[in-house]
């Protein structure tokens, strides 16, 4: 668990898959910024290459490792569900 935004961050730029990654979305721009404008995708299949989202989660469950994601957008649940790992 992290205190503020700054150490959320670097937290996540310390996970190996996120250093390793090839292309990362991100819908959080407090937290990590994303390379290319979100805004023009509106292709659910341009995403098929994307190995990290990170994306704004509401709440999770420890047992399954679930995250709540309330963003109602089709580009940012396929970045979610078709990302090889998701960040929220």
């Amino acid at each position: 668990m992290t205190r503020d935004a700054n150490e959320t961050r670097q937290a996540i730029e310390r996970l190996e898959v996120v250093r390793d990654a090839a292309r990362v979305l991100s819908y959080c721009p407090d937290l990590m910024a994303s390379a290319e404008g979100l805004d023009e995708i509106h292709d659910p299949h341009d995403l098929a290459d994307v190995d990290v989202t990170v994306a704004p989660g509401e709440f999770g469950v420890a047992e399954n490792g679930a995250v709540w994601v309330a963003i109602r957008r089709s580009c940012i649940e396929s970045a979610c569900f078709s990302a090889n790992t998701s960040c929220s």
